[in-house]
């Protein structure tokens, strides 16, 4: 077998705007270390079409992906 894909460019979806970010535990982590105006202001600067860049997707892994803090637990979803 082979596969067809049919590209309509009249049929217009939501355009996404910033493949590549994610929020990994360690990031979660640090913003929430912030004080709550900080964490908002970053969280405006990537996500806010008028405050900043306007990110509208963003990658949320699923398990430990990165640098962990022992103390929060060490998991996966392969145990």
């Amino acid at each position: 077998g082979t596969s067809l894909v049919e590209i309509d460019l009249k049929d217009r979806k939501q355009e996404i705007f910033g493949f590549g970010a994610t929020l990994t535990q360690a990031s979660v982590k640090n913003l929430n270390r912030l004080k709550p105006a900080v964490r908002q202001a970053i969280m405006e600067k990537i996500f806010s079409p008028p405050k900043g860049y306007g990110l509208n997707f963003s990658r949320v892994p699923i398990g430990a992906t990165d640098f962990i803090d022992p103390k929060d637990g060490i998991f996966s979803y392969d145990d």
